[in-house]
């Protein structure tokens, strides 16, 4: 037979020796008090009273801060940092992630002076080019140009370094077209005008008709020379052509009269008028 108490036994200090704890084969449903303690001789486990929940002394709480033991380990359930060193395999994990799984850069990245190899050939306008490209774009441009005119400070110098050239060129073919800006001579073959053009300014400068109507001793001769400096000649009509003298008259700018003691007959002279100045 047990011995009741019905108040708190205070041992004032004292060990509490060869004490063993309440055994029983399940948790009681009776005189729950927060802070009893029981010995499950089914689990063999010392277990507490919380008051609301059974804890297992030598185990993981089922329940703490109102966290399960389960939600306890869940990592998304934890707070505050780690750091790389405490995970074991940290560096084999980065190490192992792809650059395309990272999160996109926000500033310059640094290559401390070391090369991207093994680049693919760029289709957009905003891929990076790889060496093999560069060149391939490069010789395109050149082309089948000359060696000394295969780079563009060669173009350049065969350009005089002239940053206007087209407008220097087209500069210098006006000036060479001027004839103000031409020396020497030219031989009168190579003027394809030459000529038709001397024949209009002989006609021009000359006149020449035949006079006579067996009527008149005192014959106009309408040069339309516009000037009296002219010179006069008449010839006859007939074999052997020969010249003979009559007296002339300047009589305007544009008509000379010739003066005969006998009438020619008809058309039996001609009289040609050459102006002199």
């Amino acid at each position: 037979m047990a011995r009741l108490f019905f108040t708190d036994i205070d041992l004032t200090g004292n060990h509490l020796l060869n004490v063993v704890v309440d055994v029983l084969a399940a948790r009681p449903a009776t005189n729950l008090v927060a802070g009893r303690l029981i010995y499950n001789s089914t689990s063999a486990k010392l277990e507490y009273y919380t008051g609301s929940a059974w804890i297992t002394l030598d185990n993981v709480p089922t329940s703490l801060g109102g966290y399960t033991a389960v939600q306890l380990l869940d990592r998304a359930n934890h707070t505050g940092l780690q750091l790389a060193a405490t995970i074991s395999n940290f560096d084999t994990q980065v190490r192992a992630s792809r650059l395309d799984q990272m999160a996109v850069p926000t500033a310059s990245v640094s290559l401390n002076n070391q090369k991207v190899t093994n680049l693919a050939t760029p289709t957009v306008s905003t891929d990076a080019a790889n060496m093999s490209y560069v060149l391939a774009q490069v010789s395109a441009l050149v082309a089948a140009a000359p060696g000394t005119l295969d780079t563009l400070n060669e173009i350049a110098a065969a350009l005089g370094d002239d940053a206007n050239y087209a407008a220097s060129v087209t500069a210098a073919i006006t000036a060479a077209k001027a004839r103000a800006n031409h020396t020497g001579t030219q031989v009168a073959a190579t003027i394809s005008d030459f000529a038709t053009t001397a024949d209009a300014r002989i006609a021009a400068s000359g006149y020449a008709a035949d006079i006579g109507n067996a009527a008149l001793t005192a014959i106009p001769v309408v040069h339309n020379l516009n000037t009296r400096d002219v010179i006069v000649r008449v010839r006859s009509n007939t074999t052997p052509w020969a010249f003979v003298e009559t007296d002339v008259e300047a009589t305007d700018a544009n008509t000379v009269t010739l003066r005969f003691t006998v009438a020619p007959t008809a058309a039996q002279y001609r009289a040609i008028v050459q102006k002199v100045s």
